[in-house]
């Protein structure tokens, strides 16, 4: 079985939203953002844009999404 190219780590503090940073292949390639009930994937380190590139309600589905889309 090929190993996940993709890590995911928790990457928040208390009192901001939830966030985790994406790596593929040890590079850091964006972030994940859990705002109320939604996920969103903003790629890139430097700030979060406006618009997300994904948005979903489900984690597992998002992570999918970026597995199969994201491009570094």
């Amino acid at each position: 079985m090929a190993q996940d190219q993709f890590i995911f780590m928790e990457a928040g503090t208390l009192g901001e939203p939830s966030k985790i940073e994406v790596r593929k292949d040890g590079r850091a390639i964006g972030r994940i953002l859990h705002v109320g009930s939604i996920f969103e994937f903003h790629p890139g380190m430097t700030s979060f844009a406006l618009n997300a590139a994904a948005q979903y309600s489900d984690l597992e589905e998002l992570k999918k999404w970026i597995r199969g889309d994201a491009v570094a």
